[in-house]
């Protein structure tokens, strides 16, 4: 199972289920802790002690909103024996990650009698082999299964909540962005939500940082929610197929600046399923699986500093991810079930 992301399971309150992330990844954070430093290497003007410095800033808004996750933080930083600063770095993506990478592509299936969601995820090469599957246990009832990057809060890749949400995420890159609550702490909130309302109106808080397209299923609904800082925006997907990755589809365009891989690996995606009368798990597992020359849906580490880290697919309703590591060189997809 040399290809296989481990499954870990933690339960408690918040800083129990961080410490008992940090303690089972420990040796895996002890590898992605370092991803900054190395990307700030490569900066022209800014050194790491600038960074840490920068994502300082975001803490006062995140302790307002939602202490709970700072306590989930520090009991990651407890369990893997590092510091609270090198944690938070790695969970304030804005400051460095955004900057360097296009990430992830989500696509949608609607038969007769299923949604069927594909996901791509996409990021820094060293991530590879310091991904986890996390299914969490809260006191307040609440349960989810989520694939993580270690030494990270879930919520930021694709997720199953015990309310039947599967929630995917891919990255945008808003032109409005400003110090506030990281968004990967508005991605972990939506995880104990038990509707697709109550997360589009978690977006009314004011003081966010930046923003994320996501894509909901819920029953036979799919919603998506595209957000920059200020603004969000949300539409009921009715199509049989849709198609997004890292540009915005709705208004909030004029607050980005267009991707054109984005849009070619978009493209791609809907040529491919235009093919098919019927679009099943076997095809939606072809297209995240596309490796067509300047249309790479999935893309091996060789060429580029990010590569695709795994693919994951779900049947609304199922509660089940599967989930192949490093799609680039297998197709071979693991069951994960959140119950």
């Amino acid at each position: 199972f040399m290809n296989k992301i481990p499954l870990i399971e933690v339960s408690g309150n918040n800083y129990e289920i961080g410490f008992q992330m940090g303690k089972k990844l420990k040796k895996q954070i002890s590898k992605t802790i370092i991803i900054p430093d190395e990307i700030s290497e490569a900066h022209e003007h800014f050194k790491i002690g600038y960074f840490h410095e920068v994502a300082k800033r975001y803490l006062p808004y995140t302790q307002k909103y939602f202490p709970e996750y700072i306590k989930e933080l520090q009991g990651i930083a407890d369990g893997s024996k590092q510091s609270f600063d090198a944690i938070w770095m790695l969970n304030t993506e804005e400051v460095l990650f955004d900057k360097y990478f296009d990430k992830c592509t989500t696509i949608i299936g609607k038969t007769n009698d299923n949604i069927i969601i594909g996901h791509n995820e996409d990021f820094h090469k060293n991530f590879l082999d310091n991904l986890a599957v996390v299914r969490t246990q809260l006191n307040n009832g609440i349960s989810f299964i989520a694939l993580t990057f270690a030494g990270m809060i879930s919520g930021s890749s694709v997720s199953i909540n015990s309310s039947g949400i599967t929630q995917v995420i891919n990255s945008l890159d808003p032109t409005d962005v400003c110090v506030g609550i990281p968004k990967n702490f508005i991605a972990r909130k939506a995880l104990e939500l038990s509707t697709i309302k109550d997360i589009i109106n978690l977006q009314k808080i004011k003081e966010r940082s930046s923003g994320y397209a996501y894509v909901f299923v819920k029953g036979k609904e799919v919603f998506c929610l595209e957000t920059t800082a200020k603004k969000y925006n949300s539409f009921k997907v009715k199509s049989n197929f849709f198609a997004h990755a890292n540009n915005y589809l709705t208004r909030l365009v004029k607050y980005s600046k267009p991707n054109p891989y984005s849009i070619k690996r978009v493209s791609q995606a809907l040529k491919m399923s235009n093919k098919y009368s019927v679009v099943d798990e076997s095809i939606i597992k072809r297209i995240l699986s596309c490796k067509t020359k300047n249309a790479e849906i999935c893309y091996h580490k060789s060429k580029y500093e990010d590569m695709t880290l795994a693919s994951a697919l779900t049947v609304s309703g199922s509660n089940v991810l599967m989930i192949s590591k490093n799609p680039a060189r297998s197709n071979k997809y693991y069951e994960y079930s959140l119950y």
